[in-house]
């Protein structure tokens, strides 16, 4: 980017990804550098990309380094993802910070002629009501994989109250009509022993409050227990 002169290359698409620490995207084994269309030039082994221009709300700095901020990156990398990673990327970006909903869509209506944009659009039209209240990206992963399954309409973040009208726990997502709730179980909180027993305490209460509470972790994704979940709860 210095070759390109100051002010005239910023790092782009899975470059600038892995600099905002999109989840589960691998370190780039090459350079992704956005320059504007009439400054290209050569920048040795980097893949350039170009575009008309950027605007100062896309752009911004990561430790020290010039790179296209987060919508702006999402947007960028739309015509080369997949959507399972682009609905990955939105959900973690907008529990971080939920003003990159507000920035994207902005982007969208500026940027109509850039290809992945349909794609960014449908994706953003997924996002289950309340994704800025997810608390952790085990929970993106988790609620990826509901909304794939076709899972029934849930609600995050859910307040249960005993029956005196007391708080018990606010959970990850509920079903308060079948009184179901899932937990997604992080290894690098929950493992800790007070945690674990202060967890299986307060799930305990909810069970005897009449609660189902199932406990998900990351090894869980995928084998079906989340699909068999949503199973019963469309016959119900």
């Amino acid at each position: 980017m210095l070759g390109a002169g100051e002010g005239a290359a910023w790092a782009s698409h899975r470059t600038a990804g892995h600099l905002h620490g999109f989840l589960d995207l691998a370190r780039p084994e090459r350079l992704d550098v956005v320059v504007l269309r009439a400054r290209r030039r050569a920048l040795g082994d980097h893949r350039v990309h170009t575009t008309r221009s950027l605007g100062d709300d896309e752009v911004t700095e990561v430790h020290g380094l010039p790179c296209t901020t987060p919508a702006r990156t999402l947007l960028d990398l739309a015509r080369s993802s997949r959507p399972a990673h682009l609905e990955r990327w939105l959900l973690d970006l907008v529990r971080k910070d939920r003003a990159v909903i507000r920035a994207l869509a902005g982007l969208l209506d500026r940027h109509r002629h850039l290809p992945g944009r349909r794609r960014l659009l449908e994706v953003a039209h997924r996002l289950p009501d309340g994704a800025e209240q997810i608390g952790s990206p085990l929970e993106v992963l988790g609620i990826q994989e509901l909304v794939a399954l076709g899972a029934p309409e849930f609600v995050l973040q859910y307040e249960v109250l005993d029956d005196g009208g007391v708080r018990v726990k606010r959970v990850d997502v509920a079903w308060p009509e079948y009184k179901v709730i899932v937990e997604f179980d992080g290894a690098a909180y929950h493992d800790l022993t007070d945690a674990r027993r202060h967890d299986e305490q307060v799930r305990a209460r909810l069970r005897a409050l009449g609660w189902r509470v199932v406990v998900v972790r990351r090894a869980d994704l995928g084998t079906g227990l989340l699909a068999s979940l949503v199973r019963e709860l469309r016959a119900a």
